[in-house]
């Protein structure tokens, strides 16, 4: 099963590297997504706490958030990466993981912000 040797792909990487920034955020979540919501929320807050002000990071835990239904975490997390450099437009606007906030007010004025710069 395809998933199932990704999974162990990303725990036996982390297993070595436990403090992998791009492992623990993007595999959480990968997690999330294909495998155990659980463990992909416990990953990206691993990740969002070793490294709480890298955009990359903000960025993905943003989407997770996003995913999750979590839409004032994830603007939290987005209205960070941004606010750190994250300038990515374009990805932002392509990227179905943000689909539920589009309509919100708050979205609408970061992406605002983002074509002001």
């Amino acid at each position: 099963n395809l998933i199932e040797e990704e999974r162990l792909r990303i725990e036996k990487h982390l297993s070595l590297q436990p403090e992998d920034r791009r492992a623990l955020s993007l595999g959480g979540v990968w997690m999330y997504t294909f495998s155990n919501k659980a463990r992909g929320l416990e990953l990206m807050e691993k990740a969002l706490e070793l490294y709480p002000d890298e955009s990359g990071t903000l960025f993905n835990g943003a989407c997770l958030y996003s995913r999750a239904g979590q839409t004032e975490r994830a603007l939290d997390l987005l209205e960070k990466a941004i606010n750190k450099g994250f300038g990515y437009k374009e990805w932002i606007d392509n990227d179905p993981d943000y689909d539920n906030l589009r309509n919100l007010p708050r979205f609408k004025e970061l992406m605002h912000q983002l074509e002001q710069r």
